[in-house]
């Protein structure tokens, strides 16, 4: 994924940035070569780019549990994967934000939180999803988070549920 971070390495290079210019090398593609600073040193050099990633991202989480049977485990699956994810983007310096339609324990609000950057902000989040409920009856996903997952539609989104139903999918 191209942004505007700058990566230590990922699958594509973004080609709108420019880290540096090198000598050439046989291996090197002719589409790179820089043709006015291989004029000025008389040796064919070659630009380098930069991998980026995104600035933002946006995980939405469904608990809610519509089968005949409870898969306790697959709900705190969910949760370990967003923390995991969490985790890696606030190392990255991504700016992270969480929509769930669990509720809080102790405050009995839908945890929602917004613009969380950098390793501090962990902590935090480490907390708010431990402190989801997952016994009680959670709202559906579509009623309690459907405007805002189409606010902004150029973020990019990462939805986590073990919830196959006919309606999340939708």
């Amino acid at each position: 994924i191209n942004g505007e971070i700058t990566a230590k390495r990922y699958e594509l290079e973004d080609p709108f940035t420019l880290r540096g210019i090198r000598d050439y090398e046989p291996y090197d593609e002719l589409k790179r070569i820089n043709w006015k600073a291989s004029a000025k040193t008389d040796e064919l050099k070659v630009n380098e780019r930069d991998y980026t990633t995104v600035n933002s991202v946006r995980i939405f989480m469904n608990l809610e549990d519509t089968g005949i049977l409870k898969s306790q485990e697959l709900v705190e699956m969910s949760i370990c994967v967003c923390a995991s994810l969490v985790q890696e983007f606030l190392r990255q310096g991504i700016l992270v934000s969480i929509f769930t339609n669990g509720t809080d324990c102790i405050t009995r609000e839908r945890l929602s939180m917004e613009g969380m950057n950098g390793p501090a902000c962990l902590d935090t989040v480490y907390k708010a999803l431990a402190r989801l409920d997952v016994e009680s009856p959670m709202p559906a996903f579509g009623d309690c988070l459907g405007r805002k997952l189409f606010e902004e539609a150029s973020l990019y989104t990462i939805f986590i549920s073990h919830d196959r139903h006919e309606d999340y999918m939708e």
